[in-house]
């Protein structure tokens, strides 16, 4: 199962960064027991200043804020509570 989901927002020099990671969950049974494999992978940050609100990738590709607020459920909400 993987899904998206919203860090826990830091601001450094006025400037709020949102981070927003994929969760990537695996389990497995066997004859002998089960397991569980779990991963956090950065996907996204959301950049929040006075003058600017932005998204970009982890390879620094600007993204549309508005489909991501669209698209992850909570990120307009986190924007609206952190960002200035």
């Amino acid at each position: 199962m993987t899904e998206l989901r919203i860090g826990s927002p830091v601001v450094i020099a006025g400037v709020t960064l949102i981070p927003v990671e994929r969760l990537i969950r695996h389990s497995y049974s066997h004859k002998r027991g089960f397991g569980i494999h779990i991963r956090k992978d950065p996907e996204l940050i959301v950049v929040c200043g006075r003058a600017m609100r932005a998204a970009f990738d982890v390879d620094g590709v600007e993204l549309r804020l508005a489909d991501l607020i669209r698209d992850i459920e909570g990120l307009e909400a986190v924007i609206d509570e952190h960002c200035p």
